[in-house]
């Protein structure tokens, strides 16, 4: 998914009935002829000269030719007219709609910036502090099964689908256009399995099925761990992909545990700790399903670990607790996509059907076509404190673990259980 870093929408300004100083933009039509548009209103004429080969293009899929566009120039204004900053007739604000999806996407990126590392590190927690060196030993685990989970919160998307529903309702009502159905996009997506969910509980689980290792060091008392997950919503059958939703991901990470105290009584260990771990993830709302609008999050994770455990051994029982700072960086790509090809018919009073369906195709192209952004943050931009615990039964080879944390600032629940052959 390739996204711009600005919000941007494909328009035509309403100063078609104004004789002010106005930019001029030329297109070719599909029969060679050219089309001049005087457009009055800045923010639009900055807006179109960046998108003007968009324009043409349309022009030139739809075989647009300068009889028809002259013909359809009245119904083009009138969809237009709403998006100009000298319009005060629209009953909506598109400023406000683009201030509230660029709000509220840029918080989505936040929460999955800061879910992410929570779930990153606690992916293959290991409740002995320091498990001994590799010779004379061996001292190693292997995770057998590893599950993790931690939730994300996804409000602010749903948030921004909401206004851009609305603000596709109202154009649609202004323009004197149809949908071909009467529900909002937000109506639509409440209705599938998913959206239901999402709606009613405004969060979704993460879950990482991982794999790991740890090993013993050599020497020097530190052992060193390894864990990679990876997951696709697609492996869970057709209810979800079928409901227009798409999550996947995969997580590499490691880290170095240095043991400050041990062979103290009841198995005392303090160790020093720090890991790295990067996380890509897509997650789609596909337009075909919802019917208009896309909606799209690329996220390129990285998290630094500082931190200290420390752990004890009663019999079988393992107590563990820790604590540690999470450095969070790189960057989310996110977008909210308009199909207005999917929402809206000719109202053109032409019987001439070739005329009603170029009309609508440079409505649909006219109009706003999304909003997208980029959100990054540097390694020191982003701290968040992290405090685990929990214990193991360490029943010889088999070691079962439970644990939890707790990430501050962002108010980040998570929860790992995992059984490791150990030797």
């Amino acid at each position: 998914m390739k996204l711009l870093k600005k919000l941007t929408f494909v328009a035509v300004s309403s100063v078609f009935a104004f004789s002010a100083i106005a930019e001029t933009f030329t297109f070719t039509s599909s029969d060679g002829a050219e089309i001049s548009i005087d457009i009055k209103d800045e923010t639009i004429a900055e807006l179109v000269e960046q998108n003007k080969d968009k324009i043409q293009e349309a022009i030139e899929e739809n075989n647009i030719t300068k009889e028809q566009f002259e013909e359809a120039e009245p119904e083009i204004k009138k969809a237009v007219e709403q998006f100009s900053s000298e319009n005060s007739n629209s009953s909506f604000s598109f400023k406000d709609v683009s201030d509230t999806v660029n709000n509220t996407m840029n918080s989505m990126a936040d929460y999955l910036f800061d879910t992410l590392s929570a779930g990153q590190v606690g992916q293959h927690q290991y409740a002995h502090a320091y498990i001994g060196q590799l010779i004379p030993g061996p001292h190693l685990g292997i995770g057998l099964f590893n599950l993790g989970l931690t939730t994300l919160n996804v409000s602010p998307l749903l948030n921004a689908i909401d206004s851009v529903s609305e603000l596709m309702s109202d154009a649609q009502s202004q323009t004197g256009s149809e949908s071909s159905s009467s529900e909002s996009i937000t109506d639509a997506l409440k209705e599938t399995s998913v959206g239901a969910l999402l709606y009613k509980y405004q969060k979704i689980p993460l879950p990482t099925i991982t794999a790991d290792i740890r090993l013993g060091g050599i020497i020097l008392p530190f052992d060193v761990g390894v864990t990679a997950t990876v997951l696709n919503t697609d492996w869970f059958g057709s209810t979800i992909s079928d409901a227009g939703f798409n999550l996947s991901y995969w997580s590499l990470g490691g880290d170095v545990r240095y043991a400050l105290l041990k062979d103290l009584p009841l198995g005392f260990t303090v160790s020093a700790t720090g890991g790295f771990y990067h996380t890509t993830l897509k997650m789609n709302l596909d337009s075909e399903t919802l019917g208009g609008i896309g909606a799209g999050l690329d996220a390129n994770i990285n998290t630094v670990s500082v931190g200290a455990q420390a752990s004890a051994k009663l019999l079988i029982f393992v107590p563990y607790v820790g604590a540690r700072a999470l450095f969070t960086f790189g960057d989310v790509d996110w977008g909210i996509n308009i199909d207005w090809s999917k929402m809206l018919s000719s109202s053109s009073s032409s019987t001439d059907d070739a005329q009603a369906a170029a009309t609508q195709a440079l409505i649909a192209a006219f109009l706003p076509s999304g909003f997208s952004n980029t959100v990054s943050y540097g390694m020191f931009e982003r701290i968040r404190p992290q405090i685990y615990g929990g214990f193991a039964l360490d029943m010889g080879p088999i070691d079962l673990t439970f644990g939890a944390s707790y990430t501050f600032v962002s108010n980040v629940l998570g929860a790992q259980t995992s059984l490791r052959v150990a030797f």
